[in-house]
Formats: C-alpha cells, structure tokens, sequence
C-alpha cells in the first residue's frame, strides 16, 4: 500500500500545502458514514496521516458540520462497513474485507480518496492489481458514481426519512383512535404510501421567458412546499440565535448550508412535516412564519421591478434558484422503483436495496402495490408530497417491530 504520491517535497518544484483553514483536532475528530448519518465515529488523524487520503485534506481545510450538542463531524461519504475496511486497511497496511463488502465496493473507495493499493516491496504478491478501466458500459464506473452507490444513498436517504417522518406516525395514532384521516390509509401498525411522481418542469423551457419569473408565476405545489420548509428552517436558527431575521446573502449563505448540511438531503424537509392538530406550540409559530416567509420570497421575485431593497432581492431570487436546484437534483422515486422494469416476482434491485434499508430500521415492506379492489379506495400518504399528479406506485409498510 503507497501514498498516492501529492505529498512529494517542494524539491520537485511542487507548490506547498494550503494552510488549513481551521484548527484541526491533534489526535481525533468525528466523522459520520451515511448509512448510519447520526452516528459519531472517533477517527484517528495519525493513521491517515502518511496517506493524505481526501478525508484527511477534508477535514484539514474543509469546516466541519456540528451536531444539535455541539460537536463537530465531518461526512466520510463511505459506508459504515466500508469505512471500517479502510481504517483498518491504513492502520496495517494491509488491504482486508469487511463482512458483506466486495473488493470492487472497497476499490472504489480507495480510488476515490487517492490512495494506491500496491504489494509491499519486501513480500510476494499479497493480491492481485485490478486492470485499468477501458472503455464502454461495463467499465463506466470508472467515469461517474457507480449506480450501486448512488442507489444506497438514495434508499438509505428514503429509510431513514420515514421513521423520522412526523405526519406518518401521526396517521398511526390516528388509526388508533379511530381517526378519520386515517381511514383507507393506515392501521394501528401499518400504513400506506405512495412514491412521487417526479415533476415534469416543461414550463421551464420556454426560452422567451426569465426561468425564476416563470417558476414563481407558475408556483408549482412542490415550490411552496420547499420554500416553506425552507422557511421552517430559517424559523429554527432565527429562534436559536443562528440567523437574525433578514434577507442578506450572508443569511442565505448560512440558511442553504444548514439545508446542504442534512443527512436526508433533499428530504431534509420532512422530519418537520407536522400535521396542524400535533404541532406544538414553537411548531406552530415556526410554520406560520415559514407560510409568510414563503409567500414573501415569491412575491418579490414577481414584482422584482418595484422592489428597492436589492439585498433583499437577490436573496429572493438565489432561494427560489436554490428550492429549484434541490427538486431538480432530487431522485426520480416512481422511475426508480416503478412496476415497468420488474421480475415475475414483482421484484427488482431497486426495490430489494429499499427493502434492505428498511429492514435494518425494523421496517417490512409487506407489498408492493394496492389489489386491484382496493386501488380506488386507498387514500395513502404521499411520500415525499412534492409531486404534481397522484401516484400509482404504493407500497404498505409494516410498523409492527418500532411501535
């Protein structure tokens, strides 16, 4: 196992390292893996150290995230089993396989950080060097994210929104006492949901027309509800002493990184999704603010031409480019998991990864799709409620282990 070679003396004509940023901890930081997102992990700069992987220049130069108690973390952006792997793998100087992983999976990730794996000098060949990637299909994870990855961030993203997901559990106690909200939708224990249809967006490609301009007089359901989580959350730092209630690019700086900062991403929204009868009172203040927050940017982006204040202005328009940016970047849940491209068992990779986070979470997908006697009753929560046309796509999911 060899460096990747950065860390070559200036002697060479190489330009000295950047100075970090920040203070660095001596000995130990925190990171997070995203399959396990709350979870701090105590890393050990000293086993990175003679390696300069990407992590180590991450947390050297890059400000750290911090947690609702303070501590500070830094994303690894691996794995829990993954990052296990690679410490130990650095720690000896020796390539091992954690339980469950592939060595194409732990390829990745070293490549990924820069670091070459190669036999000792001194020792017979203690594993084989993979080829160099050529080109084609079967060689394309070589040039972008391999789909096996980006589909384990997006269920993990997805497993995790749900059991955070207020309105959800809401609609189970509603079940109980015999809640009409719940009726068609939920048990004590189950609940049915529906996978969003992604929107279209076609009114954006008029040419003729300003894209922010268009968007706000549009002012699709997915705009409002993104620009009142997004208000949501400004409410929280504004309560909290994070924010002072303005509209600078300072503010928006510091609003959109909290937003970028979530584990759930573009789901981030959701773990604020109270229905109006539970929310408490701070919930209840928070969202009614968000509502005019929400209501405020729109209206300033559509009368652009009468308004003065342009700090304020161009805090408007960079959040309704931001809200847009986020739904645009967001999973195609209904293509992903979709009936059009199942096995006789109604069954696909997608789906058996969705089935897998769940599981891990105590959480049974007991079916895929509604009888064919039920469809037209169902009332099932959308998840994640962005979409502009009802879904088909439902699935019932079994509580029974968490409640």
């Amino acid at each position: 196992m060899q460096d990747a070679g950065p860390s070559s003396s200036a002697g060479d004509g190489a330009c000295p390292p950047r100075a970090p940023r920040h203070q660095a901890p001596d000995k130990h930081v925190y990171v997070t893996c995203f399959d396990q997102p709350f979870k701090l992990i105590e890393c050990e700069l000293a086993v990175l150290e003679p390696f300069q992987p990407r992590l180590l220049l991450a947390i050297k130069y890059d400000p750290p995230s911090i947690d609702q108690y303070g501590r500070k973390f830094w994303r690894t952006g691996m794995k829990y089993a993954v990052f296990l792997t690679f410490m130990h793998s650095l720690r000896h100087q020796r390539l091992g396989l954690g339980g469950g992983l592939t060595l194409n999976e732990v390829m990745n990730a070293f490549a990924h950080e820069g670091i070459v794996l190669a036999p000792p000098t001194r020792e017979a060949e203690h594993f084989k060097r993979l080829p160099e990637p050529h080109g084609g299909v079967g060689f394309a994870v070589a040039k972008r994210e391999p789909i096996k990855d980006y589909l384990e961030l997006v269920t993990e993203q997805m497993a995790n929104a749900i059991i955070y997901w207020p309105r959800l559990l809401e609609m189970l106690k509603s079940a109980k006492l015999g809640g009409k909200a719940a009726e068609n939708c939920a048990s004590t224990t189950a609940c049915w949901i529906s996978l969003d249809v992604k929107p279209g967006m076609q009114y954006m490609q008029d040419q003729t027309q300003e894209p922010l301009m268009t968007l706000c007089e549009k002012n699709p359901p997915w705009l409002s509800t993104l620009l009142v989580n997004a208000g949501v959350t400004r409410a929280q730092l504004i309560r909290t002493g994070v924010l002072t209630d303005d509209r600078s690019m300072a503010h928006f700086t510091t609003l959109t990184r909290t937003i970028r900062a979530s584990p759930l991403q573009s789901l981030w929204g959701i773990v604020n999704d109270v229905p109006k009868h539970a929310r408490s009172h701070e919930q209840a203040q928070d969202f009614y603010a968000a509502k005019r927050f929400a209501h405020s940017v729109r209206d300033t982006v559509l009368l652009a031409a009468q308004e003065k204040d342009l700090d304020k202005l161009s805090f408007c328009r960079a959040l309704v480019g931001f809200v847009l940016e986020i739904m645009t970047e967001s999973p195609s849940y209904s293509s992903t998991f979709g009936p059009e491209c199942v096995d006789e068992a109604n069954s696909s990779p997608e789906r058996k990864m969705l089935t897998a986070a769940l599981k891990e979470r105590k959480v049974r997908i007991v079916r895929w799709g509604a009888p064919a006697a039920q469809a037209g009753k169902l009332k099932p929560l959308a998840f994640p409620g962005l979409g502009e046309v009802e879904s088909k796509l439902l699935l019932l999911l079994d509580f029974s282990k968490l409640i």
